[in-house]
C-alpha cells in the first residue's frame, strides 16, 4: 500500500506543477496574490542527507505565513526571500481544497 511518505517522495514534478497552477488559479479567483515557482524538496528526518527532491510550491506574501500556521487547519510553509512558500510535494493531493480554504481565510 501506498503511504504518504511514498506518495511524496516519488511524486511526479509534472504532476506537482499542474497542481500548483490549479492552486494558484482557485486563489487568484479568490483574490490572493499567488504565484507558481519551482522548489526543491528534501527528505527529512536525516534519512537521505543531501538528497534533493524537485518540485513546485504556491507562493505568497510573507505575511500570510502567521495567520496560516494559527489558522485551523494549521498550514506551515517556508519564507524565502519575502515569499510564504507551500511546496505541493509535502501536501497530499486530496488536501488541495483544504489548503485553498486555508489561504482564503489566511487572506482575510
Amino acid at each position: 500500500p501506498d503511504t504518504p511518505t511514498r506518495a511524496a517522495l516519488h511524486a511526479d514534478p509534472a504532476a506537482l506543477r499542474a497542481r500548483a497552477e490549479r492552486l494558484r488559479d482557485a486563489l487568484r479567483a479568490d483574490g490572493c496574490p499567488a504565484e507558481v515557482v519551482r522548489s526543491v524538496a528534501v527528505v527529512g528526518g536525516g534519512g537521505a542527507p543531501g538528497v534533493e527532491l524537485e518540485s513546485w510550491a504556491v507562493s505568497l506574501p510573507e505575511a500570510y505565513a502567521v495567520p496560516l500556521r494559527h489558522g485551523d487547519p494549521p498550514v506551515f510553509g517556508r519564507v524565502t526571500r519575502g515569499r510564504l512558500l507551500l511546496d505541493l510535494r509535502c501536501v497530499p493531493a486530496a488536501a488541495d481544497d483544504t489548503l485553498r480554504v486555508a489561504v482564503r481565510r489566511a487572506a482575510g
